[in-house]
């Protein structure tokens, strides 16, 4: 379960630091939208979709 996401580059410094209020278990990421998308972790997993 996480609640916070790192965003590195390619050689693995950080970029930035999201702490979403919400644990998910799965993520992807829409860049041109600006959206984290993840799967929740209740008892009925539903998506969460957070803006950055």
């Amino acid at each position: 379960m996480v609640k916070k996401i790192f965003a590195l580059d390619f050689d693995g410094k950080p970029l930035s630091r999201f702490i979403l209020d919400q644990s998910v278990l799965n993520i992807t990421i829409d860049e041109q939208q600006r959206k984290i998308y993840g799967t929740s972790t209740d008892r009925e997993p539903g998506i969460l979709v957070f803006e950055y």
